[in-house]
């Protein structure tokens, strides 16, 4: 059996380093950019619904108003 030496994997280049370097900001800045819009989006839609909600509360109200109206007129 014979040993093999094994030879140890090459330094990083100081350019490989900064390339790499970027790469990692670059996929950091997007998920975060992702994170951010997913948050807005989701604040966004709550703001929606609870207005949609609210327009239908509203709308609700103005038609039930002449017909309590017309009971009381009707008493």
């Amino acid at each position: 059996m014979s040993a093999q030496t094994q030879t140890p994997a090459p330094a990083p280049t100081p350019i490989a380093t900064k390339v790499m370097a970027l790469l990692l900001a670059i996929t950091a800045a997007i998920a975060i950019a992702l994170t951010v819009g997913i948050v807005v989006f989701a604040i966004g839609a709550t703001f929606a619904a609870a207005a949609t909600a609210a327009g239908g509360t509203f709308i609700a109200v103005l038609t039930v108003i002449p017909a309590l109206q017309g009971m009381w007129r009707n008493l």
